[in-house]
């Protein structure tokens, strides 16, 4: 009994020292040593998620950038081609462009005057499906002069000040009227910070388009063998253009300190200049802080971020692979209020567990430091009873007995015993020639010899040996504690048998 109520003060006692250490803990440091507390939650970017357009997309990239349609409404297109197949086809590449980011825009051209700004940037979905109505009104006419509709996307990319990545999207299929403006245009355009791809339907000549889109030209222009085609070159659009930021570690960071951050996503290696690789931490939506990444690779970029000087503010993640452009997210960075750990409140919580340990103790032995236990010896045992003499009877061979009587034989009653030998048999006369076989104890045999124990016994045996220093050291504080009924008594007498 008095050892369950022991190991349940031990667990008590332990539990209660614990808490102790941790609230003081806690009241030093706040939320803790190293934690983030305080703040307000992260803003959400752009508005939310925007629905997407109908349609079932494949591949998909959730890159923030702007797509530029420069669609091919000459002669040479019927206006089934143009108004079904090729705006059928915008709006399933669109549909593959799922962040809230995405801005788009349609332009259509043909002959110089005939060039149409259809939608101007935009990245409201509605807009866009209002534009997308409008392109299914057009019909075609005139001839192929590209430089006009780039000229309308860079004009365009210059009014948004150029610093959101940008993706120009040209369709035709026929051979340029411009080639070389349209070269010019293209180039103008990558100088601003925008890729060129090109998309050409059927034997549209691939020469013009060499130069007019990105380069290596094999993997930024793709062909359809005919209109109808068109949705099966979607996927490979979506994987060249697709720049994007997947996720970032850590998300939380303590106000004022600086840190390194890890970006995921895809495409950070599709640049001429791995150099050109820019993270751009962007404050507050307001401030740009562009820094140099520590290592790229194309899933990975590992980059030292600035300090974040006031809580619950926040950055949002972009990154350049031109050091012109950037690619936007909806990932961002919080900071949040740290209280670095103090020793002080170390200190204080283990002060207060001894002060608590120390009392704990004084009541314990508080008997032992004022009274007096006087310990009577045990009355003296009684000495055993003297063991029974044992008689001693002799096991003899019966046929050597004999006598003088008449024929050599003396006649005798013999009453035998247990033994095989009586009393009175010992008193027969025994012939010369009588063998001694025993001599047998009363009350020996086998019975009375001690069994040996087993090994369960010596087992516990061994146990009890084991924790014996323990017990003595147990016993011997607690019958110096007071017992039941004995309180307000400073020296007492109390007979007790010596545990030994």
């Amino acid at each position: 009994m008095a050892g369950q109520l022991t190991l349940s003060f031990s667990k008590l006692f332990c539990s209660f020292v614990c808490a102790i250490v941790i609230q003081s803990v806690r009241i030093t440091h706040g939320a803790g040593i190293g934690s983030v507390s305080g703040g307000s939650q992260a803003k959400p970017i752009g508005g939310g998620q925007v629905d997407s357009l109908d349609g079932v997309a494949g591949v998909q990239c959730s890159g923030g950038f702007d797509v530029y349609f420069v669609l091919d409404r000459s002669a040479s297109v019927t206006n089934d081609q143009f108004q079904h197949q090729t705006v059928d086809f915008v709006e399933e590449l669109l549909s593959s462009f799922t962040s809230s980011k995405l801005r788009s825009s349609f332009i259509t051209f043909s002959s110089a005057h005939l060039t149409q700004l259809i939608m101007p940037l935009t990245g409201s979905r509605g807009d866009i499906r209002d534009g997308i109505s409008k392109l299914r009104d057009l019909g075609t006419s005139g001839g192929t002069y590209l430089h006009s509709g780039l000229k309308l996307a860079n004009k365009q990319i210059k009014t948004t000040g150029g610093d959101t990545a940008s993706v120009i999207i040209t369709l035709t299929d026929g051979v340029l009227d411009d080639t070389q403006d349209a070269i010019q245009q293209a180039n103008r355009a990558r100088k601003l910070g925008a890729k060129v791809l090109a998309v050409r339907v059927g034997d549209s000549s691939i020469r013009d388009l060499r130069s007019v889109a990105d380069s290596p030209s094999e993997n930024h222009i793709f062909r359809g063998d005919t209109f109808h085609d068109l949705d099966s070159i979607i996927d490979n659009i979506v994987n060249t253009s697709c720049i994007e930021i997947l996720s970032a570690n850590p998300t939380q960071v303590c106000a004022g300190v600086p840190f390194n951050v890890t970006i995921n996503g895809n495409g950070f290696t599709k640049t001429h200049d791995v150099s050109k690789v820019i993270c751009n931490f962007r404050l507050n939506d307001t401030d740009n802080q562009e820094v140099k990444p520590i290592s790229v690779s194309s899933t990975q970029l590992l980059c030292p971020a600035p300090k974040i000087d006031t809580s619950g503010t926040y950055v949002v993640l972009q990154v350049s692979v031109n050091g012109i452009s950037f690619i936007s997210s909806n990932v961002t960075v919080v900071a949040r209020n740290c209280e670095r750990a103090s020793v002080a409140g170390a200190i204080l919580g283990v002060f207060f567990a001894l002060i608590i340990l120390g009392l704990l103790l004084l009541w314990w032995f508080w008997q032992l430091l004022c009274c007096v236990v006087v310990k009577r010896p045990p009355p003296p045992r009684p000495a055993p009873p003297p063991p029974s003499p044992t008689k001693k009877w002799p096991a003899v061979d019966a046929s050597f007995y004999g006598g003088g009587g008449p024929g050599g034989i003396k006649r005798m009653n013999v009453q035998w015993g247990d033994k095989g030998c009586t009393e009175a048999g010992s008193h027969l006369e025994k012939d010369k020639n009588a063998k001694l076989i025993k001599v047998v104890e009363e009350g020996g045999g086998a019975g009375s010899a001690s069994a040996k124990p087993g090994c369960l016994e010596l087992f516990k045996q061994k146990i009890g040996l084991c924790f014996a220093p323990i017990k003595s050291l147990y016993d011997r504080i607690s019958i110096m504690r007071p017992a039941p009924g004995e309180k307000g008594f400073c020296c007492r007498v109390r007979n007790a048998p010596v545990r030994i």
